[in-house]
This record gives C-alpha cells, structure tokens and sequence, in this order.
C-alpha cells in the first residue's frame, strides 16, 4: 500500500513507498525540474525536446582535399552560428541517455586562402548532426553531460586562377565529440551551454570544426 508524502526540508516531497512511483514529486519540488513528473515502471522517464541554438563557430582548414581537388586554403574563420534541434531522452534514476539531430547554419564563414597566382575559397553552407548523448543530474535541476557521432557539412568551394574560374558544392561527412552543462528553468523549459568539436578532413589534410553553442530547450 502507497504511504503518504512525508514533508521535507523546503518545498521538496518524496514518495516513500512504491520503486514504480517519479523518485521527485514534480508539483510540489520546484527544485526538481528536470526529474519528469510522468510515473515510469522502475522509475524511466522519458521526454521529447527541441532547441534553439546560437553560438561561435570556428572552421579551421589546412590544405584539404575537395571535389575540386587539393586547395591551398590554409587558414581559419570565427563567425556566428544559429541552429535548432530535436531530441529523446530517457533517464533512469539521475542517469539520462537520448539521442539528437541537429542542423545548424554559419554567417559570414568563408575560409579564403592562395597564393598570388591562385585563390582559393571553402564556404561551409550548413551542418547536420546525428548524436547520442548521456548524462548525469548531479542536482536535480542540473544535468552534465558528454556527446558523440555523425556529423554532415555541406560545402561550396571555389578555385579561382587567371581568368579560370572553377566551382562545386559537396557533403563531407566526419565525427564529433562534446560536452556541456543542461540547467532546467521550468518543468519545461531549459537552458544550456556546450562545447563541440568535429573532424570532416576525411584523411585529406585538416578541416576541423570547433564550436561553443548556447540555447533554450523547450521540453514535451
């Protein structure tokens, strides 16, 4: 038989009695946004969410190799980044685990290099991320967390010499890792900050992606 809640320090009540019951009851803990409501068998919750994003974006090129050919792009560009995602997420006690896709859009991210013969220019249009992510809420109202996967640019080079003049847009695919801190406002609205780091240079000198990414997460 289900006891009764038992009053604890502040606002926070606990259930005592059944293990399928929300460890937190979502009401009455304000402290306690990102530990969902919803009752789970064992205590699982699982939730949907999606993001708007913005943040610094830095895509850095040594010498890689395009469609087009090796290119003599040896250089790096910062600008702005804006983006939105949607992902799931499922947590079993203060263990959160989910996956996400992401697309993301540069602003004034051309990357230019060349000699005085030759010019030559990597235009990031857009990237897409397929990701798996776990966590752990080391507060209830705070989750830390660690990322990985696929990531997808989609580019527009341009090789300029003399009057010649060559263009052509490609998918490179890669890898990326990151991290981050997810801090819940209200049961459904979060706020977080992470850094990512992507390879997309397959094997062919360096084009490595470096980002830091802030946004608001709206949860259902």
């Amino acid at each position: 038989m289900a006891r009764t809640l038992r009053p604890l320090s502040g606002a926070r009540q606990l259930y005592e009695g059944n293990r399928n019951e929300v460890l937190c009851c979502f009401r009455h803990c304000p402290d306690c946004r990102l530990l969902d409501r919803r009752n789970r068998p064992g205590g699982n919750v699982q939730r949907s969410h999606g993001r708007r994003s913005g943040g610094l974006d830095q895509n850095k090129i040594g010498n890689t190799k395009t469609d087009l050919g090796a290119t003599s792009v040896n250089a790096s560009k910062d600008s702005a980044t804006l983006g939105g995602l949607f992902g799931y997420d499922r947590r079993f006690g203060r263990l959160v685990v989910g996956g996400e896709a992401g697309l993301n859009f540069g602003t004034s991210d051309k990357v230019s290099g060349g000699t005085s013969a030759a010019s030559a220019t990597v235009d990031p249009k857009r990237s897409i991320d397929l990701t798996a992510r776990a966590g752990y809420l080391v507060a209830p109202q705070t989750l830390v967390y660690a990322r990985a996967g696929y990531t997808n640019d989609r580019i527009h080079t341009t090789l300029a010499s003399g009057t010649s003049t060559l263009s052509a847009s490609e998918d490179r695919d890669g890898w990326l890792v990151g991290g981050g801190v997810e801090r819940a406002i209200t049961d459904k609205v979060s706020a977080r900050v992470e850094y990512r780091y992507a390879d997309l240079s397959n094997g062919h000198g360096k084009y490595d992606r470096n980002q830091v990414l802030s946004g608001i997460v709206f949860h259902f």
